[in-house]
């Protein structure tokens, strides 16, 4: 469901900000903000509707790599190689995976870390290897030790091994 909310910015509050998914404004905000924030014009012009639709195509193309199905909100794994692997039997129902893959993403872990300080982790095939570039998303159900940091937002994500094919892959790295 779509909706737009107008409100008046000297009357905002951080809990309107949380609420939103995109933040049109025509001034400065002085609250902090995680949300994307596009400054517009006062009356919105040309230039501004051209920058609204390119935020809102990018957001699109990320989706692309990305499936309802391959979203975990409770996984149970107490190590990294448990969590992989919990997640592996969705993934393989919904992609071609090469059958070292497990193996791919143990080596790549071996070069080294992909876990942030933020409670993130990014495990990824150290090689491009699948048919179609995917990302699978999982929380635990409570952090774990990944190399070094403690994380409990796993994104495992795996590159197409063909060039060339049009995926938008600078808008994913983004």
């Amino acid at each position: 469901v779509s909706s737009i909310k107008v409100a008046d910015p000297s009357r905002v509050t951080p809990k309107d900000l949380d609420e939103a998914d995109y933040i049109l404004t025509p001034i400065s905000l002085s609250l902090p903000c995680s949300k994307p924030v596009l400054q517009v014009h006062p009356l919105i012009n040309a230039g501004d509707l051209t920058k609204v639709e390119s935020t809102l195509e990018q957001e699109s193309r990320v989706l692309e790599f990305f499936s309802p199905r391959l979203f975990f909100p409770h996984l149970k794994g107490n190590t990294p190689e448990q969590v992989v692997r919990e997640m592996l039997p969705a993934i393989a129902a919904e992609h071609s995976l090469p059958g070292d893959f497990l193996q791919l993403v143990e080596e790549r872990e071996k070069l080294g870390c992909t876990s942030f300080q933020s409670l993130v982790a990014f495990p990824h095939p150290n090689r491009p290897c699948v048919e179609r570039t995917f990302v699978a998303a999982g929380v635990l159900e409570h952090p774990i030790v990944w190399g070094g940091n403690r994380v409990q937002l796993v994104y495992l994500m795996a590159l197409t091994k063909e060039k060339n094919n049009g995926e938008p892959l600078p808008v994913l790295y983004q």
